[in-house]
């Protein structure tokens, strides 16, 4: 999606100027791009979404689909897969830094994990890939690295440093925000949510917990948006079904609302390097699920 040449600037009270309306380059899952729908679109545009793409495939080597996407009937579908084959993340953001006001990004679609081939090849576990198999009784010839596992921790560590390193050549470190609710235990009626995939939202909202600290070491995002146990309920009625990350109102709500604050400040990245270069003293869990990380990653 390529913005309009002329789009309408405003100066910002640190000088800096800032087009209107804000773009949005999604990496990530529904979760952050079901929050963009309550968005103001006079005041934000969606740039570029890229989705289903773990951090492990982002930074491989480019491969073919593990399935004909021309089966899909999907065009969305058959651009995410083929994008994730391309390794595309990297590209894509190097091509579009100087449209993208701010990075959303979550973790959510790392919950499947990776595929990795006899040849290094990596690709992302998607519904897709699940429900290809289900219906053709047939398996990937590669190999199942599961979300949680320590290989596939090792290699979302590894895969963060070349993030990171993404992040300061195109400029967009102090443009990246991250987005990171609890899975839902339960929904807006107070009935537990079912697993997903065989992953319940106790046992996700665990094993996410050394995943967002590593983030937090290395990457060390200038916004964290983090609803508050009391709002993260998942809807009965949410468009794509009930599930753990399919949120109420309140939870989408919750995210626009931090960042439109943040787009107030006057300078987004300016902002966000304050955020960032705060000390903060960290919690007894954070130092606790910190050695359990490296731990794991050794």
């Amino acid at each position: 999606m390529a913005r309009m040449p002329n789009a309408p600037t405003t100066p910002t009270v640190h000088g800096v100027t800032a087009r209107s309306p804000t773009g949005i380059f999604i990496y990530g899952s529904c979760v952050s791009r079901d929050s963009f729908e309550y968005f103001d679109k006079d005041r934000f545009e969606l740039v570029e979404y890229v989705a289903r793409q773990s951090l492990a495939s982002a930074f491989a080597s480019p491969a073919q689909p593990l399935l004909d996407t021309a089966a899909l009937d999907s065009q969305f579908q058959r651009r995410v897969l083929e994008l994730d084959a391309a390794s595309a993340l990297p590209e894509r953001l190097d091509a579009m830094a100087s449209e993208i006001d701010i990075l959303l990004w979550d973790l959510f679609d790392e919950r499947l994990g990776y595929y990795e081939q006899p040849d290094g090849a990596v690709a992302t576990n998607t519904v897709e890939l699940i429900r290809w198999t289900r219906e053709t009784g047939s398996e990937p010839s590669a190999r199942l690295v599961p979300f949680g596992s320590r290989e596939h921790l090792r290699t979302f560590v590894r895969r963060l440093h070349d993030f990171a390193a993404l992040l300061d050549r195109t400029g967009l470190r102090d443009r990246l925000v991250l987005v990171a609710p609890s899975w839902a235990s339960r929904t807006e009626t107070g009935a537990m949510t079912p697993s997903s995939f065989g992953l319940s939202a106790a046992r996700a909202n665990l094993l996410v917990l050394p995943y967002l600290q590593a983030v937090h070491d290395v990457v060390r995002p200038g916004l964290v948006i983090s609803p508050p146990a009391s709002l993260t309920q998942a809807a009965t009625d949410h468009q794509w079904g009930v599930a753990p990350f399919h949120y109420v109102p309140a939870v989408y709500r919750f995210i626009t609302t931090a960042i439109e604050e943040l787009v107030a400040s006057g300078s987004v990245p300016a902002e966000l390097a304050r955020r960032r270069s705060a000390t903060r003293r960290p919690s007894s869990t954070s130092a606790v699920v910190r050695r359990v990380t490296r731990f794991l990653t050794r």
